[in-house]
């Protein structure tokens, strides 16, 4: 049993780590689409969910499903810990806060991000919020992305533009265009200072963020 396990593991001598999982399978039920692990803060005395040992931090993830739901599991027992319902659509990608902070974003074909604070009080595990929904696109929603200094978050959609947000007010900054097909992917530099999209176009693009300024194209042929 789990209480079993959880004594076992505190009478070792072995640093108390939960990092490292053993081979699982996780049975989601639906076709997983996106996939976004986190570090989860260790548990506290009054913690009554029995996934978590008190003290001990663990592993997260978060799976996009084909319903529209996101499943959250913690990686070291296969425990799903709750599900995620909003969505009208698949959930195509999920991205995790870089600080460590609670905050998941997720990116739909109903064409909206939502964000997501899956803090936890101590008393009850299942204390996640809907925070916003982000409205913008008119396609599907690919790709969804977080800078390292968690200041804004990129999206990219089918409609031939990426559009940044900010993660502080949770509005839009401005929309990003230059692609001549569907955007299909985004990312952040390091220090927050470059953003790259990528389309169907066969063209890599690179932005300064912070005005738009379309810096460079890398194109794929001959």
């Amino acid at each position: 049993c789990k209480t079993s396990e959880r004594k076992a593991r505190a009478g070792k001598a072995e640093p108390r780590s939960r990092g490292t999982a053993k081979e699982k399978t996780l049975e989601c039920g639906q076709i997983v689409w996106g996939l976004a692990f986190s570090a989860w803060p260790a548990a506290e005395d009054g913690d009554t969910d029995p996934a978590f040992a008190v003290g001990l931090p663990c592993l997260v993830l978060a799976t996009g499903l084909n319903d529209g739901q996101i499943k959250v599991w913690e990686v070291q027992t296969g425990h799903l810990l709750f599900s995620l319902l909003g969505h009208q659509d698949v959930v195509r990608d999920l991205s995790f806060a870089p600080n460590g902070s609670p905050i998941l974003v997720s990116a739909s074909r109903d064409k909206t991000l939502r964000v997501w604070d899956l803090s936890r009080d101590g008393r009850n595990v299942q204390g996640w919020r809907q925070v916003q929904v982000l409205s913008g696109h008119v396609q599907w929603v690919y790709c969804c992305s977080i800078s390292p200094d968690c200041s804004m978050l990129c999206s990219a959609a089918g409609e031939k533009s990426a559009l940044l947000w900010s993660m502080r007010s949770y509005t839009l900054i401005r929309r990003l265009e230059g692609h001549q097909s569907s955007v299909v992917s985004c990312d952040f530099s390091p220090d927050s200072a470059l953003l790259v999209t990528a389309s169907y176009d066969a063209c890599v693009i690179m932005w300064d963020p912070y005005t738009g300024e379309q810096l460079r194209t890398l194109r794929y042929g001959p």
